[in-house]
């Protein structure tokens, strides 16, 4: 039974971690989609 419940824990870590990473690639998406809307924005503004 110990050895279940450490085999439980161990892929809810690893769900945790894979949930973590995808957050974190799609935060920096966002950020990065964001830096470059403020580039776009920067470059329009400046040509108009």
């Amino acid at each position: 039974k110990l050895r279940l419940s450490m085999r439980e824990a161990a892929r809810h870590d690893y769900i945790a971690l894979s949930v973590i990473t995808i957050l974190a690639k799609f935060l920096m998406l966002i950020s990065t989609c964001s830096h470059l809307g403020q580039g776009i924005n920067f470059r329009n503004r400046h040509f108009v």
